[in-house]
């Protein structure tokens, strides 16, 4: 009489298993693509303009080489003066492939508003940006081995100085290290050993996540935390800088910012990405920065 009943209710689970497994197909929805535009103008530098084609989530389409828009005309004018830029490209041996870019051939300057105008088919994209910013003065560098925010607890590079006074600033990390196979990322923990890096060292530059304004700080004394991108040994030395860009760069990174953070708290309202300098034409910035003069740092760890 037990085994019967342990039978039926066997039978019945079997049953309703079955009955909750349902196949729904489901087509994925119409999708325009438009451009993806990064256009930085940097002062002392050629311009580079970065233009990809977006896709739609979950799109097979992934790899740099399909994405670059090869054909466009990308033109930046200043001080009356048309810079043709040419697509170029540099390997990046941490994902195995390349990444293409749209590289100037004069050298910008401090002072000047530049007009960028990209012409895709019959299309045009246009914005403009001033390099009328001026960079900070580093004190200097610290290290701890543990701080607390929002995505968690990181080991973070402190990086101190005083807050230009009397205009609106804008801020990024930005430092330059060595990495290898036997490194990992720092967030998930993957090794950056693969096939194209090898046994050998490369250089890599590290763009802080977070994007910081000097609201409510004009002209004090700041201080920025940054996890290190990846791992790292004792005694390896890096140079630190950090960005100061404009509102065109702020307003799109500071977005990207607040999106990652909705996806990690669900308490926060998600964001989507406004228009822009583009309109609904097309994603991305086109802005100025400027660099502070390096540090020096090595990690204690």
């Amino acid at each position: 009489m037990r085994l019967h009943i342990i039978v039926i209710i066997l039978l019945f689970l079997v049953i309703l298993c079955h009955s909750c497994q349902k196949e729904i197909s489901i087509s994925p929805p119409g999708y325009s693509e438009k451009p993806s535009i990064q256009g930085i103008i940097e002062v002392d530098s050629f311009p580079k303009v970065y233009l990809n084609r977006t896709t739609i989530f979950l799109s097979p389409v992934t790899k740099s080489t399909d994405l670059v828009y090869r054909n466009a005309m990308v033109d930046i004018v200043g001080n009356n003066v048309v810079d043709h830029l040419t697509l170029d490209s540099i390997y990046n041996y941490l994902y195995c492939q390349y990444e293409y870019y749209y590289r100037g051939h004069i050298l910008s300057v401090r002072n000047v508003m530049y007009q960028l105008d990209i012409k895709i088919g019959a299309t045009h994209y246009m914005a403009s940006a001033s390099t009328s910013i001026n960079p900070v003065t580093l004190d200097s560098i610290g290290y701890t081995m543990m701080f607390k925010d929002v995505y968690g607890e990181h080991e973070g590079i402190i990086v101190y100085f005083k807050d230009l006074p009397g205009s609106k600033d804008y801020y990024r990390f930005e430092q330059l290290r060595a990495v290898d196979s036997s490194m990992k990322h720092a967030s998930i923990k993957l090794s950056l050993n693969n096939s194209c890096l090898g046994g050998d060292t490369i250089m890599v530059m590290e763009k802080g996540r977070s994007i910081y304004s000097d609201d409510n700080a004009d002209g004090l004394q700041l201080k920025i935390v940054i996890e290190p991108a990846f791992t790292h040994r004792e005694g390896l030395s890096s140079t630190i800088r950090i960005q100061s860009v404009d509102i065109n760069i702020f307003k799109f990174y500071d977005q990207i910012d607040k999106q990652k953070l909705a996806q990690l708290n669900p308490f926060v309202e998600p964001i989507f990405l406004s228009n822009g300098q583009f309109g609904s034409a097309a994603v991305g910035y086109f802005g100025c920065l400027t660099n502070s003069e390096g540090l020096l740092f090595v990690f204690p760890e």
